[in-house]
């Protein structure tokens, strides 16, 4: 990057430094859009001054919104029940805001952070970050050149074991990437059916770690995703199956060998063969794509009002099912 893309490359604050705050904040310096980190821990804030000395370090949302100086964007990545009120802060003070999963914890709060934004023409974006995965956009193109046929159904697993979790519980923590894909690999066509089974396996707060959910769409396809913190090891698996073959990605694997196209010949056989596409870091996609929405060169795949939205509302539809099955 020369010196004159990095003076037109805007400034962004992250707030939280969390365990996915870190990679947010290394891939935003690398592409020259880090401006300030906000963290309430000093010595959190003490450690990346050390490391990126030009990089403001700020302890709370307030004091970096008080400041006469502001970020030409917030990224909020602290814990989910966190998002709407720091959220709606950002949005209020101005400044276009990108949210990690999910929008919120109700509809009703995406459903007012979305209208806040739109009331103030800023873009909000929703960290739904497999949007950007270089291969599961290789399985979209697949899909819309019809080299799958028609597509049956789409699953997606997502299995680990995790028994510490401060979110909700395993809905709201791991599902709003499998619903993000399956809606935009369907093209947000409407649900027309859905059902949902809830565990609580490892018995932490009577949670559910272990949620299994299907949707019916409008064309037939059908879309399975399953949830757990209660896997004894680490699945991150998507499935499409179509009439004229399947892909699967393994996204346990080296970036360069997770896709896999599968078809059966006239004779029977089975034939397996990888699918090439660009192995590039889908978290530098995402953040290189968010700079260039608050630079004007493109529009969020990931909006609030679109893709964000819809995941709530499933979250919340799907979280009410399970709370009638402890009824």
């Amino acid at each position: 990057m020369n010196a004159t893309q990095s003076q037109k490359t805007p400034k962004i604050a992250v707030v939280g430094a969390g365990y996915w705050g870190k990679f947010l904040i290394r891939n935003f310096h690398e592409l020259g859009g880090l401006g300030y980190i906000v963290d309430n821990r000093p010595e959190i804030l003490a450690e990346f001054a050390q490391k990126y000395p030009e990089v403001i370090g700020v302890a709370t949302l307030e004091e970096l919104l008080q400041s006469p100086q502001k970020p030409d964007g917030v990224v909020i990545a602290t814990p989910s029940l966190t998002h709407y009120k720091l959220g709606k802060q950002v949005i209020e003070a101005g400044i276009p805001l990108y949210v990690e999963k999910p929008l919120a914890t109700t509809l009703a709060d995406a459903n007012a952070l979305v209208s806040l934004a739109e009331a103030q023409n800023l873009p909000l974006m929703v960290g739904h970050l497999l949007l950007y995965h270089p291969a599961i956009n290789r399985i979209k193109s697949l899909i819309d050149e019809g080299a799958l046929g028609k597509i049956r159904y789409i699953q997606s697993d997502r299995l680990n074991f995790n028994a510490g979790r401060a979110d909700r519980n395993v809905l709201w923590d791991l599902s709003p990437h499998d619903f993000s894909v399956l809606f935009y690999l369907t093209n947000e066509q409407p649900v027309v059916a859905m059902q949902a089974t809830g565990h609580s396996l490892l018995g932490v707060d009577d949670k559910f770690d272990h949620v299994q959910v299907q949707f019916t769409f409008a064309d037939g396809t059908l879309g399975y995703t399953q949830a757990s913190w209660a896997y004894p090891k680490k699945q991150v698996q998507l499935l499409v199956v179509g009439t004229e073959g399947s892909v699967i990605l393994d996204d346990t694997l080296p970036l360069e060998n997770r896709l896999t196209l599968v078809k059966t010949t006239a004779s029977g056989v089975r034939e397996s063969m990888p699918v090439p596409y660009l192995p590039l870091e889908p978290l530098r996609l995402e953040c290189l794509h968010w700079l260039n929405c608050l630079g004007g060169q493109q529009v969020s795949q990931s909006q609030g009002k679109t893709n964000g939205l819809l995941v709530v509302n499933w979250l919340e539809q799907v979280q009410q099912a399970l709370a009638r099955l402890k009824d």
